[in-house]
Order: C-alpha cells, then structure tokens, then sequence
C-alpha cells in the first residue's frame, strides 16, 4: 500500500482456510482482517488490490468448479489501509452464485470502484459504481474480463475469454457508462 504495508492474502483449496492478512509495524506484524467461508474462496488480490490514499479493494474469488460454487462471493474495501474492511459489493447468491467475481479496484483518478465479473453470461462483464458501492452501472456484458488497471486517461481490463486481449475506457465518468 501506499504507506509502505502490505495487504496478503492466501489463496484456495489449501488445509489453510484463505484469509486476507494487513501488515503493520514497518511490515514485521501481520494481522488477519478477513477469511472467507470455504476453502475454495481466495481473498483475491492477483486482480484486485489496486488502490491509494488509503483506499483498498479485495475480492472473495470462488475457484470451486462450475456448478458448485458458494452462494456468496463479495467485493470488500477499507478506506483506512486495511485497519477496518466493509461489503463494497455482494454477488448473492442463488443463479448469479454461477458467476464469480474476478477483480475489483479503487480508481483514484475518478473515485469510483470497478469490479469485473467472470464466467460469461447474463452476469459477466464490467460494472462500476461512482457512489462509493451504493448503486451499480453496466460498463458491458462482453468478453470475461479479469484484471483492472485505472489510469489518468482511461481504465484497462485483462481478459481471459475469446478473443483474449485489453479492453480500455476511455475518459471514463458516469455519463460515459451509462
């Protein structure tokens, strides 16, 4: 983080049940902040965790295969280097369970929350929120896109489904989403 700590998190599918650890202490303490409920959810930082001034994102990632996954998959943030966490996203549960969330970010340049959402269909795709988590908009429902990069300029996506590749927004704001 930008204050020189570290955000770590274990993955899944472990004897270790997966957690999310917060540095503290010039990186010599580490304290666990958040643990998810089966050993198949990650607290997923390999596409989430971007952030800054304090505010982070994690996300639960569900790697149980298609078909049996949990019924809750969430999007956390702290906005206090990692001291307190709070629900900035939940997938619920039921036929959306299927899906699963791949990535979230905090985009400093336009203080909005980007989260990518996997495993194509009716769930899939890109959403952001310009209010702090509380209402969600459609980017897009196309490709399966995992990683999020916030730049000055625009907001560059990962993808893992045909045809593989870098989405980008340009200049994103709330009009440009809509």
């Amino acid at each position: 983080m930008d204050n020189g700590e570290f955000l770590v998190s274990t993955g899944s599918g472990g004897a270790v049940m997966p957690a999310l650890w917060v540095s503290t202490g010039n990186r010599t303490v580490f304290t666990k902040k958040l643990s998810t409920d089966s050993a198949y959810k990650a607290m997923n930082l390999k596409w989430s965790g971007i952030g800054a001034n304090g505010v982070y994102t994690v996300n639960e990632y569900d790697s149980a295969a298609f078909g049996s996954r949990g019924a809750q998959q969430r999007a956390w943030v702290t906005e206090d280097y990692g001291d307190t966490w709070a629900v900035l996203y939940d997938h619920g549960s039921g036929a959306s369970s299927e899906r699963h969330v791949h990535g979230c970010a905090y985009d400093e340049y336009r203080d909005a929350f980007w989260l990518t959402l996997g495993d194509e269909g009716a769930t899939a795709g890109i959403i952001v929120s310009w209010d702090r988590g509380e209402t969600w908009e459609v980017v897009t429902r196309t490709h399966q896109p995992t990683a999020i990069w916030p730049l000055p300029d625009s907001v560059v996506f990962g993808t893992d489904s045909a045809p593989n590749g870098i989405l980008r927004v340009y200049q994103p704001a709330p009009s440009a989403c809509t």
